[in-house]
């Protein structure tokens, strides 16, 4: 989608072209779902927040402005606190599914691409919040260091540097 087509999308949506706001969520709801799944681990969990980060969007829709890069940086920020705070109010709980509570749980079958990306995915869980959220960015997301720094509410120069540091602890865990 060029910037321009996103520009009249806008436009059409804050006019109130209920169309143009469900473009807008077609267009993004993968990628915000996809950031907020990797941090939360549950699909419904994911979901809600998914809809919550798009009822902030609707309501915040006349006011937004989209510049050369893109609502991303914006929405990604609205997620990213969504998450935030879904964190802050589930301190110290831990789900229970129905089949481990009745010993019901078998042993998974996986192939190995699903191993390995169980253990990247477990090797991003013990990196600092900061280090997980810039390389889910950049190698996931597949955003630029720049949207990251918007996002992120950093310099360019310092999502770089925290990229490199963050990728320097994963070799060392990985050769260890």
């Amino acid at each position: 989608m060029t910037h321009r087509d996103v520009q009249s999308l806008f436009r059409d949506a804050k006019e109130g072209n209920p169309q143009a706001f469900e473009e807008i969520y077609k267009a993004y709801a993968k990628p915000l779902y996809r950031y907020i799944y990797l941090r939360t681990q549950s699909k419904e969990v994911s979901e809600d927040l998914l809809q919550e980060v798009f009822i902030q969007i609707y309501k915040q829709i006349g006011t937004m402005r989209v510049d050369e890069r893109g609502p991303l940086p914006f929405f990604f920020t609205i997620a990213r606190n969504k998450v935030i705070d879904y964190w802050r109010t589930k301190k110290d709980t831990v789900p229970l599914d129905e089949e481990i509570m009745h010993g019901e749980l078998e042993e998974p079958v996986l192939d190995d691409r699903v191993e390995k990306a169980t253990d990247v995915f477990l090797l991003l869980q013990t990196l600092p919040p900061l280090y997980r959220d810039v390389l889910s960015f950049s190698f996931i997301q597949e955003l630029s260091t720049a949207q990251i720094a918007d996002i992120l509410h950093k310099t360019p120069d310092n999502i770089r540097k925290i990229k490199s540091r963050a990728l320097q602890v994963l070799r060392n865990i990985y050769e260890a």
